[in-house]
């Protein structure tokens, strides 16, 4: 088994491949050292997808553990506003604006006014806002740019390479 680092064999993979393309290296040295070079090459990329499969499984887990835990947390809070809304309902039906305790004062405090819209059709226009979005559209100036046309502002970039694995 191999202890070069990935790295390592890609480079010298790149330096044979120089030396063949120089013409400077005969045809059975290129073949043996190719052969094991590649060799390494399988294992260690082997290595490497049997070790970002065990993390994706670590991140699956962890991804299950954090819902969980949020179950579990939005569970908590919502006992805490149960029984804060429990609280403020019994004090305002025995008329008893707070509590003191060495520890801690519990107040019972007037709601907020808030507005509520019952149907925004029938609201006077001059309260309503009116809003435009616009966006690109990023499918029709692609294909405008690929048939050869000039879009101001936009161009085409090709992203970075990556890996498929089956």
């Amino acid at each position: 088994m191999s202890t070069q680092p990935l790295y390592e064999i890609v480079g010298k993979l790149a330096s044979l491949h120089n030396l063949v393309e120089a013409g400077e290296a005969t045809a059975e040295d290129i073949a043996d050292t190719l052969e094991a070079l590649e060799g390494e090459l399988e294992i260690k990329v082997g290595n490497i997808w049997r070790l970002m499969r065990t993390i994706d499984g670590d991140v699956d887990v962890l991804d299950a553990e954090i819902k969980r835990l949020n179950d579990r947390k939005k569970a908590r809070k919502n006992v805490i506003d149960s029984l804060r809304s429990y609280v403020a309902a019994q004090m305002e039906t025995a008329g008893v604006k707070n509590f003191k305790d060495p520890l801690y004062t519990i107040s019972l405090t007037k709601g907020r006014e808030s507005l509520i819209v019952d149907n925004s059709d029938l609201i006077p226009d001059e309260f309503v806002e009116i809003e435009t979005i616009t966006h690109p559209l990023k499918a029709e100036i692609l294909a405008r740019i690929k048939s050869g046309a000039e879009v101001p502002g936009a161009h085409i970039e090709r992203g970075a390479s990556f890996i498929t694995i089956r």
